[in-house]
Parts: structure tokens; C-alpha cells; sequence
């Protein structure tokens, strides 16, 4: 009898070992392949946890992805997207701008700001100084910073000293803090028996994206260092396709 009882023991571990690792279906033997957890119901839903903002911002170190219904202060779903809190179809004016410009001829001969003419295509909270080529930041917060540069390398493609790796760079322009950066990209060619030539593609594209917390006067500018490349390039949408786009955006408080 000892003997039994311990095989069914064994049994019912088995089974709710295996259990644990399947796939769930309620309403359906046959969740989909995809689908970890299937509910299927044709008069009822699916009820997810209800609190209220204490609650919500009460949660310690919530997960990416998390869900909750608010039920008061602007009630709505929220999930956390690994950031701050957000509210699912929400439609905001986020503080910060979006601007477009080029330049003709080249432009950034050396390290330094890129000032070009920029044309804002959205502004709301803060200050675009378009001459300085700087954003002043309205109101603190978290904010995305992005820019994408479709350039012509004019000069240094072909002869980039060792070890220099060109970038650019959106920085605060009064510390020199760097919130994201990109390298231009640099091959190495090796030239028998032991020379090498850095070089990059003579026209291509440069994205920089990055998030970081910034401060109501923060000055924010895009910045190249050319790391004693030599290397100068244009932003020159005349005759064809390159230009600048950048913006800081806000994404929570």
C-alpha cells in the first residue's frame, strides 16, 4: 500500500510538472501554437487588475509590458514600457520639437556644433534657437533623443589616420554630455605587408537614438568629432537625397 501510495505521488508530480510548462487554453482544447495562454468566450471577458493611481504608482519595479486598468485620474489601461507608466491611445503633444534641414556646400569642416538652416516641422514646450542650431528643453521630464544624417563625405574617405573613429553625436551644450551617439562607418583595409587604410562609404546614413532625463533649461545640440579624422561632409539635399532630420521628443514625466 506504501509502494502505491508513493507511485501516485510520483504521478500527480509528473503530471503537474508537465502542466506547468504547456500551453493553457480556457474555452478551447486547442490553444494556438503561438499563444502561451488562449481564452475563448463569446458572452464574457477578460478582467484584468482595477486600482486606482496610489495603487499604480505603488508598484515596485514594475515589468516592461505590464498591464492595469486605472480607475481614477483619467481612467484607462496603462502598461509600463520599461520607462514610465503610459496610457494605451493616448494622443499627446509631447514637449520638444521636430526639425529638417540641409546645407550647401559642405558643412562641419572640423569637430565642433552642426549648425545648418532647420526647418521646424513640430515644436510644442521649449525652444529652438534655429540660427544656434540648439533646443532649449521646456519642462523635465524623460525624452527621446533621435536624428537621422543622409550625408557626401567631402574630404578623409579614403586616408583616416589610425584609430580615429568620426561621429555625431546629441549632447547637453553646456556639460558635453553625450545621450547618444553614432560612428561613421570606419573599414579598416589592410594593404600587404603591414599598412592600413581606414575608410568609410562615401554617402550613407547616420542614425542616433537615445533616452535620457533632462532638465527644464537643458541646452541640446548635434555634435560632430571628427577624432583628428580630417574629415569634412555635407547635408545637401539639391541634387539629391541627403538631409538631416532630429528631434527631442518627450516621452513621461
Amino acid at each position: 500500500m506504501k509502494h502505491l501510495f508513493v507511485f501516485y505521488l510520483l504521478d500527480v508530480f509528473l503530471l503537474l510538472a508537465s502542466a506547468a510548462y504547456a500551453q493553457v487554453g480556457i474555452g478551447t482544447t486547442t490553444p494556438h501554437p503561438s499563444a502561451q495562454l488562449e481564452i475563448v468566450a463569446t458572452q464574457k471577458g477578460l478582467l484584468i487588475p482595477r486600482m486606482g493611481l496610489t495603487e499604480r504608482t505603488g508598484i515596485a519595479t514594475p515589468a516592461t509590458g505590464l498591464m492595469i486598468y486605472q480607475t481614477d485620474n483619467d481612467p484607462g489601461f496603462y502598461y509600463f514600457d520599461g520607462i514610465a507608466w503610459a496610457k494605451v491611445g493616448a494622443i499627446k503633444n509631447p514637449a520638444g520639437f521636430s526639425a529638417v534641414g540641409n546645407s550647401t556646400p559642405a558643412f562641419v569642416p572640423s569637430t565642433g556644433r552642426i549648425q545648418i538652416p532647420w526647418t521646424q516641422i513640430y515644436t510644442s514646450v521649449g525652444f529652438l534657437d534655429i540660427p544656434a542650431s540648439r533646443f532649449t528643453v521646456g519642462e523635465n521630464g524623460f525624452y527621446k533623443l533621435s536624428a537621422d544624417i543622409t550625408y557626401d563625405a567631402e574630404s578623409g574617405t579614403g586616408n583616416l589616420p589610425p584609430n580615429s573613429n568620426p561621429y555625431i553625436a546629441i549632447r547637453n551644450a553646456s556639460t558635453s554630455q553625450v545621450y547618444a551617439k553614432t560612428k561613421f562607418p570606419v573599414t579598416d583595409i589592410v594593404i600587404p605587408p603591414s599598412s592600413k587604410l581606414r575608410s568609410i562609404p562615401s554617402a550613407s546614413t547616420l542614425h542616433i537614438e537615445g533616452t535620457a532625463f533632462l532638465n527644464a533649461g537643458d541646452s541640446i545640440e548635434l555634435y560632430y568629432d571628427q577624432s583628428a579624422s580630417g574629415m569634412s561632409f555635407s547635408v545637401n539635399s539639391v541634387d539629391g537625397p541627403p538631409f538631416a532630420h532630429w528631434s527631442v521628443l518627450k516621452i513621461a514625466d
